[in-house]
């Protein structure tokens, strides 16, 4: 019997060495031949399978069921990693709380130089469009000025209004989910602007974010100072991870790595978007762990302003 699944290990280490031929390797990453591993590779031992246990070389058979039972069994090493540093965060940040009056105090975060590299980095706008507060404060990188963000019902413009570069207004949005389309809150506007808070503040300091990457899981660890304005502070922790996903998909390709610079080749499995983990469907996301801790609900902006006509 004439055996296909040869070709497909075959052609995956020819796609491959092309690959790594700069002239050649443009073109290929163009067109996704990094992922045409995955097809290749998992179809090649499917075929393997099929057609060695039609021949009689049933012995064969243990290696593509190594491959795909391997595979699975590392899935869920990843996913059950990722569930513990879930539960570790749960209770590392367990009844650690700061009281916090909107009606006299205010949020200020300093953010580090580094924190817009992460998932998902604590923003002054994700505290007030998602946990009821009118404003919040946060220090910009690199110019140190503070900023305050806050929602108006009243003279918003009709449109995104830019000063100097900056965003000073824009309209509260939301996805329809109708064809894509965005609707608009009328009368409701972000309103951003250089002011620094005039009531004492409770200061939140994200530190540095250590990045994990590991061959069954990407990990992003964060600690979060958090001071009250009578000295009290405590540390929050953070995180957000990528397990492996649940299919086979080895990208095997080559590309430019504009930082050295230089034509690289990689080989490595996929994993799941970087997501904030949960358990108890309670989140870890910077702005979770920090809403947590003050007392702040989440809420989104059409359940604060039901009367605001959509459109």
């Amino acid at each position: 019997m004439r055996r296909v699944w040869h070709y497909c290990f075959i052609g995956t280490a020819i796609i491959f060495l092309l690959q790594a031929i700069p002239y050649v390797g443009i073109f290929l990453m163009i067109v996704g031949a990094p992922f045409w591993s995955v097809i290749l590779i998992n179809l090649g031992f499917g075929l393997m399978a099929i057609e060695e246990w039609k021949d009689g070389s049933r012995w064969m058979v243990l290696i593509p069921m190594v491959w795909f039972g391997g595979y699975f069994a590392a899935a869920g090493i990843s996913h059950w990693k990722v569930h513990s540093l879930n539960a570790a965060i749960h209770e590392s940040n367990a009844n650690k709380t700061i009281a916090f009056d909107r009606t006299k105090e205010d949020i200020l975060i300093v953010p580090s130089p580094m924190d817009s590299f992460i998932g998902s980095p604590l923003t002054a706008q994700a505290l007030v469009s998602g946990r009821g507060l009118d404003q919040a404060y946060q220090v910009t990188q690199p110019n140190g000025q503070i900023q305050e963000v806050s929602l108006r019902r009243s003279n918003c413009p009709s449109g995104v209004n830019v000063q100097n570069g900056i965003i000073t207004s824009q309209p509260i949005d939301r996805d329809s989910g109708a064809g894509g389309r965005m609707m608009f809150a009328k009368g409701l506007c972000q309103y951003t602007s250089f002011t620094a808070p005039s009531r004492p503040s409770i200061r939140i300091r994200p530190k540095p974010p250590a990045k994990q990457q590991k061959v069954l899981v990407e990990i992003h660890a964060q600690d979060i100072e958090v001071e009250a304005p009578g000295g009290k502070a405590l540390i929050l922790k953070s995180g957000s991870a990528a397990p492996l996903s649940w299919f086979p998909t080895p990208i095997l390709g080559c590309g430019l790595n504009s930082g050295a610079p230089s034509w690289d080749c990689f080989a490595f499995f996929k994993k799941e978007s970087l997501y904030d983990p949960v358990v108890d469907l309670t989140p870890n996301g910077p702005d979770d762990v920090v809403a947590q801790a003050l007392g702040l609900p989440k809420i989104s902006i059409r359940e604060r302003y039901p009367d605001a006509a959509w459109r």
